[in-house]
């Protein structure tokens, strides 16, 4: 097990006032209680999303390359994704 992850449960541990050994009575659902919020955050993005139905549908016209509609994406939205990944998504 890397060391960061090691370090980063302890940290949980005694920000949460735990200490070894647990207490009594502290079952698994008391030591997951330390992981909600990382649980709450799965599934988060951090660039805003394009339409891609948009995306999909503008590709279809005459002249319209990913690279223009990169463009227009990221001049709205100037944190978003890369080109690469842009057109990897």
């Amino acid at each position: 097990m890397p060391r960061s992850t090691v370090r980063a449960t302890i940290e949980r541990a005694e920000s949460a006032g735990l200490s070894w050994p647990l207490p009594e009575g502290m079952n698994d659902d008391g030591l997951e209680a330390l992981y909600a919020a990382r649980r709450s955050k799965r599934g988060h993005r951090r660039a805003e999303e394009p339409d891609w139905a948009g995306v999909h549908r503008e590709l279809k016209r005459k002249h319209v390359t990913l690279t223009i509609l990169w463009d227009e994406y990221i001049a709205a939205n100037p944190g978003g994704y890369s080109y690469s990944r842009f057109c990897a998504r």
